[in-house]
């Protein structure tokens, strides 16, 4: 008791610290920029860390709508060679896959326009960076976003009569987090499409909003994909995280309701920062002891522990992946013998051709000024940019050989690019902001939309009574209405000759209630072990 009471208090302190900090920066800008800042006076510029390439994506609306999306993965420091004191952000690795999730933000504000019976006579505009999986970079984002294109003016916008909706993002706890204690300060919505954890309280964030929160789903479907098979004693590998932690002491619980025994939890000294490899090997021989064939991951992705000195120990074992390792297809395709015949839980949706259509059109001879594309097709292609400057930085950096291509290559696909409007968690963060608005502007007759009625903290006032509504409507509806139950389905993935692949082999189908039915075709899969039959576990 007073170790929860002690842990509840030095989060309230750390909480009210950030705000009392935040205030105090707002105060000042207050005082150093009044209301017709717009002017750009020198003393009211936010000097921020310079970035190396932004990625900012804009387009005029009625209502603007923010988006903080992680495509990069890493940050790391480069040095302007005009300001050698000065060191800027340097976003590295970005992944296709999660670039999928901002061409999932452009499509839904692209169907949304063109549908008259969502917000008629209203366009949606958006303004959007990559947050290169960073707290500072996320940050930046959020106050450039705020201040509008152009120089980033603390506590102000510069936008003429448009509307400020509120933000989408970001996929992770890294970057969610302290977008929350800045957007929650200042009072504006903010939509998680990825972020699932406990620590993102609705009392601490009161304008936090999480469309997705599924962790009890998805390890019930999980335990029970366990229990069709008769697998009785399992092992789960967690990251070394209070993420991982939780997310670990959950799935125990909840295959301890169907009877499956866990022989071990394996998540120390797996840290995806400083890994500390003694340890790590010090886990595993107890792994090699418990003679478990299945292991369940949990908690952050990361593939430390696929490490080529813990191979050996994986080549028997079936391992189990929830839909954020999942949606990791270089994961599965770095490490084939150890993942071969593995079976993951993804977040299943109906082929959308609208999407595809529309996917389609990102190539860089169409979008020139996409750079997160061209960097797709640097680091993924090995084509390059036609800047002969970033052409030798990212040879250098990526340790890679640059080549001019023909322009007929194409991203590999990652895997399903289908997306059914209710599913996907991107689109869903949209819908759920959208109809909010929806609401807000139907029952005002669009009157505000001009900012003839209200000013911006009437505007965001009533837009969260709103969208509070649009909140307990969908927790009451989840119960009797397939429309917001998410939909899963199992995959195999499996390596014939070096090529991977991935085949549905079950589904979790919505029955009309919240349960849902397991349909399963248990010849479609292929096991690890020769006689292609279910691994029995001891």
């Amino acid at each position: 008791m007073y170790r929860f009471l002690a842990l509840h208090l030095f989060r309230f302190m750390e909480i009210f610290n950030l705000i009392r900090n935040m205030w105090l920066i707002l105060i000042l800008c207050l005082i150093l920029c009044p209301n017709s800042v717009c002017s750009s006076l020198p003393a009211c510029d936010l000097q921020i860390v310079p970035a190396y390439e932004d990625y900012e994506y804009v387009q005029d609306g009625d209502i603007i709508i923010g988006g903080v999306f992680t495509v990069n993965c890493l940050m790391a420091g480069y040095k302007i060679r005009e300001k050698p004191n000065l060191t800027a952000m340097f976003c590295l690795k970005p992944l296709h896959h999660y670039y999928k999730n901002l061409q999932m933000f452009l499509f839904a504000i692209d169907q949304m326009n063109k549908n008259p019976t969502i917000l008629p006579n209203v366009t949606l505009g958006y303004h959007v960076y990559d947050s290169c999986s960073d707290p500072r970079k996320a940050i930046k984002s959020v106050l450039q976003i705020l201040s509008g294109p152009g120089k980033t003016i603390p506590n102000y916008s510069c936008r003429d009569h448009q509307k400020f909706a509120g933000f989408i993002g970001d996929q992770s706890l890294t970057t969610s987090m302290p977008m929350a204690q800045i957007l929650s300060v200042l009072n504006h919505v903010q939509v998680t499409y990825g972020a699932m954890d406990d620590r993102l309280e609705k009392a601490l964030f009161p304008s936090l909003y999480i469309s997705v929160n599924e962790y009890f789903m998805i390890y019930h479907y999980i335990s029970e994909v366990i229990r069709h098979f008769g697998w009785t004693w399992v092992g789960i590998i967690s990251s070394a995280d209070e993420s991982g932690e939780r997310a670990s002491l959950l799935l125990l619980r909840i295959l301890s309701n169907f009877k499956i025994c866990v022989a071990f939890i394996a998540n120390h000294g797996i840290s995806v920062s400083k890994p500390e490899r003694h340890v790590v090997e010090s886990v595993y021989s107890g792994i090699k002891k418990s003679s478990v064939k299945v292991i369940i991951l949990c908690g952050s992705y990361h593939d430390l522990i696929f490490e080529s000195s813990l191979r050996k120990l994986f080549r028997d074992i079936t391992f189990i992946l929830p839909p954020n390792w999942a949606s990791s297809i270089s994961l599965i395709g770095k490490y084939p013998e150890i993942l071969n015949c593995s079976l993951s839980l993804i977040f299943w949706s109906e082929a959308d051709k609208n999407f595809k259509n529309f996917v389609d059109g990102f190539h860089p001879m169409i979008r020139p000024k996409d750079k997160l594309l061209e960097n797709l097709w640097m680091t993924t292609l090995f084509c390059s940019s036609g800047n002969k400057e970033k052409d030798s930085l990212y040879e250098n950096v990526y340790r890679i050989s640059l080549h001019n291509c023909t322009g007929q290559e194409h991203l590999p696909d990652v895997g399903d690019y289908s997306s059914n409007r209710t599913t996907d968690p991107v689109y869903r963060a949209m819908e759920f902001l959208v109809k909010g608005l929806h609401v807000l502007y139907s029952s005002q007759n669009y009157s505000s939309l001009n900012g003839q009625t209200d000013d911006e903290e009437k505007y965001r006032h009533k837009f969260h009574r709103h969208l509070k509504k649009v909140s307990h409507a969908i927790v009451r509806t989840t119960k009797g209405n397939e429309e917001f139950i998410p939909q899963f389905a199992v995959r195999n993935h499996v390596f014939v000759n070096g090529s991977l692949f991935t085949r549905d082999v079950w589904m979790f189908l919505s029955n009309g209630s919240s349960h849902q039915k397991l349909a399963i075709n248990s010849t479609l899969i292929q096991w690890k072990n020769k006689k292609n039959q279910i691994v029995k576990t001891a």
